[in-house]
This record gives C-alpha cells, sequence and structure tokens, in this order.
C-alpha cells in the first residue's frame, strides 16, 4: 500500500468515527487485524456491537457502496466470527455498518449505513 492511500485512508476512518461519535456510536477499536484482514472500526450502538466498513470514493456516495462486494462481505463476516470468538462474545447482538464517504457535487458526504451487510 502506497503511502497516500495509506494516508488517504486514515482520514477517511478519522471522518468515519467522528460521523459514528455524532451520532451516539461508542468506539470499541479500530483497525482490529487478524491474518485474513482487518475491520476498519468496531463499536457500540443501540446495545449491538457493531462492525463498520469504511468507504471513501471520488466518484459518489453510490459507487462507494458498490465497493462492498460479496467477497469483501464474505470477509468482513468471517473477521467478525473471529472478533467475537476471540472476545468470548459469541452470544452477542451485532451487525454490519458502512460509513459511505463520497464526493458529490464538490462537497463530500458522509453518511452511515445500517445493516449495510447481512449476516
Amino acid at each position: 500500500m502506497t503511502d497516500q492511500r495509506r494516508e488517504r485512508g486514515q482520514k477517511s476512518e478519522a471522518l468515519a468515527e467522528a460521523a459514528l461519535l455524532r451520532a451516539g456510536y461508542t468506539i470499541v477499536e479500530r483497525n482490529w487485524r487478524t491474518a485474513i484482514g482487518e475491520i476498519d472500526i468496531i463499536a457500540q450502538h443501540n446495545d449491538e456491537l457493531v462492525f463498520v466498513e469504511v468507504r471513501m470514493r471520488y466518484d459518489g456516495v453510490e459507487a462507494a457502496m458498490e465497493s462492498i462486494g460479496k467477497r469483501k462481505q464474505s470477509r468482513l463476516k468471517k473477521l467478525a466470527q473471529e472478533y467475537l470468538n476471540a472476545n468470548q462474545l459469541d452470544d452477542s447482538a451485532f451487525r454490519f455498518d458502512a460509513v459511505i464517504i463520497g464526493i458529490e457535487k464538490g462537497k463530500r458526504v458522509v453518511e452511515i449505513i445500517e445493516n449495510a451487510v447481512d449476516w
């Protein structure tokens, strides 16, 4: 990963975290990693554990949401299961949200999409 791409990712995750905090989420962890990948943000919201995928695209919100394809969704599910197992949270209520950051008409748009990935 290039330094520029890493920096852009960190900025996107900071924007996402700020949006989540404003929406009443509590951040539990950022950038939780295993051998198979990373969960961008893990949060608590309304008595649920929330696994959050952050996506930023210059070609708009819709393109950002579409970038969470089937393969990424499958990996997120595996990572979530690993996190639940590792933290003995198998009985916890959880969901997958996405924070989508897009540029539309020259302005940055940040949206929180609840239940962005079905379990």
